[in-house]
This record gives C-alpha cells, sequence and structure tokens, in this order.
C-alpha cells in the first residue's frame, strides 16, 4: 500500500481525489484571492498565503495519517545492532568480521529500507527521533512511519528552496536599499532628467537595460533595480509608474529565456539536459518579440511629458561609488561561481554581503569628522528596511505549491495536458498556468513527467515558461519583487489592467517559434 500512495506519482501523495486534498486547493485558492484584492482588504499578501501554507501541510499530514497504518513493511535482520550516536550504526564485531560478506548484505539491507545509500542514519534514529522500531534482531519500519519520513524530507526540500530565494533576495534588498541611502538612485534620476528624457524615452531605456541585463544577472535581480530607478523616476506618477513596471517584467522575463542563468526554468531545462547553453540562443527573436510587441502598445498609455527637475540639490555621499561597485561584483561573483563551480546563487551572494559589512566597518573604525556630517553608512538599519513582505510571501508561495504539489495535482495538471500527441497545446497553456501556480513547480512537473518531444517543444515550453508569468503580477518573481518596491502603488490589478497587451506579446513569441524554430 505504501508504494501505491507515496509513489504513484512523482510528487509523492497520489491524493488528488481525496476530500481533504479538494480541500487544500481550496484553501490555495482562498488565499489567493484574497491577494488579488490586496488593496480592498488592506492587508499585505503574505499574511493569507502563510496561512494557506501551515494550512495545506497539516491537511497533507492529516491525509498521510488517514491513508497510513503502523503495518509494518520493512524489516531486515541484523544481529546486535548497537546504536553508538545519532550518527552511527555497528553491529557485534565477531558477527561481522565473521564473514565479511555478511556484512555488506547487513549493510545493503538497511540502505534499501529507506530508499538511498545517505539514509541508514534516518531510518534509524533520524536526527536522535527513532524512525523505526528495533524488536530484537529485527529493524522494523510502519507504513506510517515510512510516509511522515517523507513527508519531512520534502518540507525540509521546501525548506531549502525557500532558504535560497530569501537569503538572493535579502541580499540584493541590503544593497539596493544602502545605494538607495546613498544617493546612487537620486543621482540617476538627475542624470537622465538632466539629458531631457521624457517619460516615454525613459520607458524604452529602462526596458531595454532590463531586456538585456536580465541574461546575466537574472530576472528578479533585474527587476529590483531597473525597479528602484523607475520608481524614483515616477515620483508618484502612476501613469508611468504602472505600464514602466508592466515593461520591466516583461522584459526582464524576456531576457531571462533565452540565458540559462536568466531564469530558475531555463536552468532546470539546461539542467535536465533537454537544451545545450549555446541552444538557448534560439530563442533570442522570440524573446524579443515578446519584449518588444508589449512595449510598443504599452507606449501609448505612458505620458507625453517630461519629469519635474528636482527641486532640492542632488547629495550623493560618501560609499555611493565604492556600495555600487560591490554591488555589481557581489551579482558577477555569484553568477560566475554558479556558472563555473554548480555553486548556489545565494552563496555568491552572501559572500558579497560580507564585502559590503566590512566596508561598513572600515567606516567605522576610520575618523567620522572627515566625512563633513554626512550620514554614516550602517548596513543593520537597512536591514530593517527590508520589504519583508515580499519574502515571506514567497514563502506562503513555495510550500503552498509544494503541499499541492505533494499531494499529486501538479503532476495530474501535466499528466492531462500532455496526453495529446502534439505538444504544442500543453506548452501554451503550461506558460499561461505558470502565471497562477508559479512556473517552477510547472517546470518541475513537466520535466519529472517526461513527455515524449521534439528539441523544438523543448524550447517551446522553455519560453512558455520564462515569459508566461508576465501576464500576472504574482507569476513571476520579478512581478512580485516589483510589488514589494513600489507598495500600495503597482500592485495585483494595477498590473490585470495591462494583462491583455502582455497576452498578446506571449502569442506573437509564440508564433515567431514556430516561424524559425520550427524545422528543428
Amino acid at each position: 500500500m505504501i508504494n501505491s500512495l507515496l509513489f504513484a506519482s512523482s510528487s509523492g501523495l497520489n491524493a488528488t481525489d481525496h476530500p481533504l486534498g479538494y480541500l487544500a486547493l481550496a484553501v490555495f485558492v482562498l488565499s489567493y484571492l484574497c491577494v488579488i484584492f490586496e488593496e480592498m482588504l488592506h492587508m499585505k499578501k503574505s499574511k493569507p498565503v502563510m496561512l494557506a501554507a501551515g494550512l495545506i501541510w497539516i491537511i497533507v499530514g492529516m491525509i498521510i495519517y488517514s491513508k497510513t497504518d503502523d503495518t509494518p513493511i520493512k524489516q531486515v535482520s541484523v544481529e546486535h545492532v548497537q546504536v553508538i550516536d545519532s550518527h552511527t550504526v555497528v553491529s557485534d564485531s565477531k558477527t561481522l568480521n565473521s564473514n565479511h560478506d555478511d556484512a555488506h548484505r547487513i549493510e545493503d539491507g538497511l540502505k534499501d529500507s529507506v530508499h538511498g545509500d545517505n539514509e541508514v542514519k534516518d531510518s534509524i534514529h533520524g536526527d536522535n527521533e527513532v524512525k523505526g522500531s528495533i524488536h530484537g534482531d529485527e529493524v522494523v519500519k510502519t507504513e506510517r512511519e515510512e510516509a511522515f519520513h517523507h513527508y519531512n524530507l520534502e518540507i525540509k526540500h521546501l525548506l531549502v528552496e525557500f532558504s535560497e530565494l530569501f537569503f538572493f533576495l535579502f541580499v540584493a534588498m541590503t544593497f539596493i536599499l544602502t545605494m538607495e541611502d546613498r544617493g546612487v538612485f537620486r543621482m540617476l534620476r538627475a542624470f537622465l532628467v538632466g539629458k531631457g528624457y521624457s517619460y516615454r524615452q525613459l520607458f524604452w531605456i529602462t526596458g531595454v537595460i532590463s531586456f538585456f541585463l536580465s541574461p546575466i544577472a537574472d530576472n528578479l535581480t533585474t527587476a529590483l533595480i531597473m525597479g528602484t530607478v523607475v520608481s524614483r523616476m515616477a515620483d508618484g506618477n502612476k501613469k508611468f509608474l504602472i505600464p514602466a513596471f508592466v515593461n520591466i517584467v516583461v522584459a526582464a522575463n524576456s531576457g531571462g529565456a533565452f540565458s540559462p542563468f536568466g531564469d530558475i526554468t531555463t536552468l532546470m531545462v539546461w539542467q535536465a539536459g533537454k537544451v545545450t547553453f549555446f541552444e538557448f540562443f534560439a530563442l533570442f527573436l522570440p524573446s524579443v518579440v515578446n519584449f518588444i510587441v508589449p512595449a510598443t502598445i504599452l507606449y501609448f498609455f505612458v505620458p507625453k511629458e517630461k519629469p519635474a527637475p528636482l527641486k532640492e540639490e542632488v547629495k550623493v555621499y560618501y560609499g555611493a561609488k565604492t556600495v555600487s561597485i560591490l554591488f555589481v561584483v557581489t551579482v558577477i561573483l555569484s553568477v560566475t561561481l554558479h556558472n563555473f563551480f554548480h555553486m548556489p546563487p545565494f552563496l555568491g551572494m552572501m559572500t558579497g554581503m560580507s564585502f559590503l559589512l566590512i566596508y561598513n566597518y572600515t567606516q567605522i573604525i576610520q575618523n567620522r569628522e572627515k566625512h563633513n556630517g554626512q550620514p554614516e553608512i550602517n548596513v543593520f538599519k537597512y536591514i530593517e528596511k527590508t520589504e519583508f513582505d515580499t519574502l515571506f510571501f514567497f514563502f506562503g508561495v513555495i510550500f503552498c505549491i509544494g503541499g499541492l504539489a505533494y499531494i499529486g495535482y501538479i503532476d495530474k495538471l501535466a499528466s492531462v495536458m500532455y496526453a495529446a500527441e502534439d505538444k504544442t497545446a500543453a506548452n501554451v497553456i503550461a506558460g499561461l498556468l505558470s502565471a497562477v501556480i508559479d512556473n517552477i513547480p510547472m517546470m518541475f512537473g513537466v520535466l519529472k513527467m517526461d513527455p515524449t518531444m521534439s528539441h523544438y517543444q523543448w524550447l517551446m515550453i522553455t519560453l512558455t515558461a520564462g515569459v508566461g508569468g508576465s501576464v500576472l503580477a504574482l507569476g513571476s518573481a520579478a512581478g512580485v519583487g516589483l510589488m514589494g518596491v513600489a507598495r500600495g502603488q503597482y500592485t495585483f490589478m494595477a498590473h490585470l489592467k495591462y494583462s491583455w497587451v502582455v497576452v498578446i506579446g506571449y502569442a506573437a513569441a509564440v508564433y515567431t517559434h514556430y516561424l524559425i524554430n520550427s524545422g528543428m
């Protein structure tokens, strides 16, 4: 029973028809509606999704409890098993040494009992917690214990996924807040306004920069940087800010679609071996179309006037140039280490954070009088201003979608979609669905199912999953990040007003991909 329960789908449970499974789905939908109507409810978007995340995993636990019992499912005969500590399992030396082959059989039996070479200690102890029962010379594991063992492993996996995103975002936000405090973005605004650029010209400048920066720095970092710049230039002008933010989301996601480093989904496809590094560049023209078409339409919604010049003198405080250089170095370090050593990007970002903290320290121990009374750099003060609502929102979304995926909904959705022989419609729909359920679990489900598709179709799902999230503000990390940058101004409903424009660009990109790549 445990095999059919836990491993019938790649997600974990096969409980999509269970009443509690429907309840979990309803909890997610309700929380999503609360986020959509954030403006009306005056409730930060993190609150409902964090609650939903907890409830969904409680429901998953209830499903496991209701579908399992204490029936022994694994028992391995061992002689004189002794528990030394939480990291060591040994057998009587005389018994093992008497027959080397027997020793290996015992070891293999223990490993098989937990489906992996690295989980021996978890099957017996699991960080000092007994996962099974030892009766005489038998190690017994029940169906329910095995189910909750995998349940806990999945939660820990999601925690790792969130932690990587949290620290990546945390560092990026801290750097941006530090640069903001030192006057970097005020100076940039003064420079662009001083050039006499209109809002429409600034709209194109920020969009083009976002498109070409995203393949290098990834779509989320790009959105945070350019969103802060636009927010400064808009100075509260929503007629410019909203179209410009939608443009940045589309541009950042479009630019990220033709680079393995531009988005997590492209990285997943690359690591799965479905598309090689240089083959991603076949998506360059479709990505350009996905950016240009909506931008051209949005251009006419941008006011023609120029930003008002700053009335006060722009003050750039000491450390502005150094902090900006450190941020660029941090991004380059993160991308480079990930590229050459497969190091998680967050670790490169945290290393860069240490550079900032050390620089802050050097300024503290120096003579403060030489700064002529300018505000001191205080990184921990900027950390207090970090947009934790956005970070907690990501926590809620990751655990909500992870819970639904564990129940089996993502796999079931993918299997239904890819049942047809022609995968074009499925890939197009998958891209649009990624705007609602997030592109990462959607791509994960597709890769796990591994449908038989041509090279052209794998490029298609890479494109659609990468740019489809632009349709809604919550559909991509770039959109969610910008909601934190301009909280209360750029919202779900504000973005939704221009979703039709994004859909037109999406359709044009898919058609362009068909025209130039269908022969692959």
